[in-house]
């Protein structure tokens, strides 16, 4: 079980990455989800 604190220190460090880029271009993402799914409803109805 040597191995166990560093992977918990990895999943740490990529959790707190995925948060701060997450909350740096969440607004586009949020943006970018909506516009999508506008795109993909508007195929689908015509």
């Amino acid at each position: 079980m040597p191995k166990l604190p560093g992977l918990i220190l990895s999943a740490y460090l990529y959790v707190d990455l995925y948060v701060d880029l997450y909350t740096r271009v969440g607004e586009f993402c949020l943006t970018d989800r909506y516009l999508y799914a506008v795109l993909i409803s508007d195929r689908v109805l015509n």
